[in-house]
């Protein structure tokens, strides 16, 4: 015997529905990443506070930082964390079913090219990493003789 709601339809129908639902919720979730809801939402990337595995963007007094390749978020000044999903609920004061709206109408949209590439970090010679660290100044909580020792080390090393 099939089980009916309230509507006549059966359960399993239902099922189905939301199966997709989910798959599409899904399938927006691999599309969209967070930095383009972001720079949509008028942030920019802070290349210098930047790194590969986390992305900082900035509007005004706000920060949000960039994970997990794009698919995850948090906000350092408050708890505020999660997914695509999340961050567009968040920064636009809605509910999840707007929040999806808002999302598959970015899909498509790409990332300006102002991101993280591994092959934009030109590295530095060796001769100016150890100058670098020849007119850094000692942290404080070593004796600058530990630290005149470790520099000494790595020099030494090449």
């Amino acid at each position: 015997m099939v089980r009916e709601d309230k509507d006549g339809r059966s359960a399993a129908c239902g099922r189905r529905g939301n199966e997709k639902r989910r798959e599409e919720i899904e399938r927006l979730r691999e599309t969209v990443g967070c930095q383009v809801v972001l720079e949509a939402a008028g942030f920019a990337l802070d290349v210098k506070e930047s790194t590969r595995r986390a992305m900082k963007y900035r509007r005004s007094a706000e920060i949000i930082i960039v994970t997990h390749a794009g698919r995850g978020w948090f906000d350092p000044l408050s708890d505020n964390k999660g997914d695509i999903f999340g961050l567009v609920t968040s920064l636009e004061r809605c509910d999840f079913g707007e929040g999806c709206a808002w999302v598959a109408a970015l899909c498509g949209l790409e990332r300006s090219e102002s991101f993280w590439r591994r092959d934009d970090c030109e590295l530095k010679d060796t001769a100016s990493i150890s100058e670098d660290w020849k007119r850094r100044r000692s942290p404080s909580r070593l004796k600058s003789s530990v630290c005149e020792t470790a520099i000494n080390l790595l020099l030494n090393d090449k």
